[in-house]
C-alpha cells in the first residue's frame, strides 16, 4: 500500500496502542504484514539485534548479524520513522521498547536528530567556506 494509506489506517493521534506490522520499502510502498503477512511480521524488535532487513527489488529479507544459535529469538531493531517533531519521550511513551537489553533506548523509533545549536552551525558554516576557498 502507500504511505498515504497507511497513514490513513494507523493514524497516530487516533490510534490507541501503536501496535502494527507495517515496514517502509521505498518512498512509495508500505507492506502491512498485518494485511496476510507471513512469520517474520512476528519477529520483534531489539536495540541490541542480531538481525537485521535488507530490502531488494522491494522485497523484505532479514538477515542474521551473527551465528544465531537454537532457541534463541530473532530480534532486529525497528528503528521507526516518526513525525520529526516528537522528542524522546514522546517516542519512549507513545512506541514503547521492552526489549531489556542493556543498550536500551526505550523506544522502538529511530531517536529523534540532535538539533544542532547556532555556534556550531555557525563553525561548520566557517569552516565549510574555508574549504571552497581553497
Amino acid at each position: 500500500m502507500t504511505h498515504e494509506a497507511a497513514s490513513t489506517l494507523y493514524d497516530d493521534e487516533s490510534v490507541r496502542r501503536h501496535h502494527t506490522f507495517l515496514f517502509s520499502v521505498d518512498d512509495e510502498l508500505c507492506v502491512d504484514g498485518g494485511r496476510n503477512g507471513n512469520e517474520a511480521r512476528l519477529i520483534n524488535h531489539s536495540c541490541t539485534p542480531n538481525a537485521y532487513a535488507e530490502i531488494e527489488d522491494r522485497r523484505i529479507f532479514i538477515r542474521a548479524l551473527r551465528l544465531i544459535p537454537a532457541g534463541e529469538e530473532i530480534g532486529y531493531d525497528y528503528w521507526y520513522s516518526t513525525d520529526s517533531s516528537y522528542t524522546l519521550e514522546d517516542l519512549r511513551r507513545i512506541y514503547p521498547c521492552r526489549c531489556g537489553t542493556a543498550k536500551c533506548r526505550g523506544t522502538i523509533a529511530a531517536p529523534p536528530k540532535k538539533k544542532r545549536s547556532a555556534k556550531a552551525s555557525a563553525a561548520s558554516a566557517k569552516k565549510s567556506k574555508r574549504n571552497d576557498s581553497r
